[in-house]
């Protein structure tokens, strides 16, 4: 029986697909990482200016001016706090769809060159 002679180019580019296939699952998982990590900052630095808020608030009851200042200067820094980490997020959010993306093309592109190769 004649040897296949595309078997070892098939099976290297099946590899590959594996490969990319795990790359994929990776950059998933890192999202997911990231993502949680982001809402754990959010959630800690939303609790440490509630905090902070609620001691100028106080403290701007009792006649304090500076407390009032200091409570306008806490919610602008929460404000572009949060704007940012928005931004972060959208940025991390397009470099994963590209990736992805990519990655997924690639695979595609494999498939059809393996399967296009000759079963001699």
């Amino acid at each position: 029986m004649p040897k296949d002679i595309s078997a070892d180019k098939r099976y290297e580019m099946g590899l590959t697909i594996s490969q990319k296939e795990n790359d994929i699952d990776s950059l998933y998982q890192e999202k997911k990482n990231f993502e949680e990590q982001l809402q754990s900052f959010q959630a800690t630095t939303h609790q440490n200016f509630q905090r902070s808020s609620l001691l100028y608030e106080k403290m701007a009851r009792s006649g304090n001016r500076y407390s009032e200042r200091e409570l306008s200067v806490e919610y602008e820094m929460e404000i572009n706090i949060n704007q940012t980490l928005t931004q972060q997020s959208e940025e991390f959010d397009k470099y994963y769809k590209e990736t992805r993306g990519k990655l997924e093309a690639d695979i595609e592109k494999l498939h059809k060159e393996r399967n296009a190769l000759p079963w001699d």
